[in-house]
């Protein structure tokens, strides 16, 4: 926690892009919980929390649910990100991918 304000603290005083891509990247690489929408494409990821209660039930409908390793097999660009469970493929959109949180397997 105290690295994260001492990175916010640093992001906030850089003005230069370049430090803040730098600070930025820090940030979302290890400190924050990862979401779909950063996935990368080929990316083995386990599905950590799903935050968002409708949605939930929808992708335990698909059998994705907490605790199921998905690989993402596409992003398109602005536009869904496509995981893959098994022998199935669900596109999910941008703003959906941000609200899963999702670590690398």
């Amino acid at each position: 926690m105290k690295m994260r304000i001492a990175l916010n603290y640093f992001f906030n005083i850089f003005a230069d892009n370049e430090y803040q891509y730098i600070v930025q990247t820090i940030l979302t690489k290890g400190l924050d919980k990862m979401t779909l929408e950063q996935a990368k494409t080929g990316d083995k990821l386990i599905v950590k929390n799903i935050n968002d209660p409708q949605m939930r039930v929808k992708a335990i409908r698909f059998g994705v649910m907490e605790g199921v390793e998905i690989t993402c097999t596409e992003k398109l660009p602005y536009g869904p990100v496509v995981i893959r469970r098994g022998h199935q493929e669900l596109a999910v959109g941008r703003g959906l991918a941000q609200r899963i949180a999702v670590e690398r397997a």
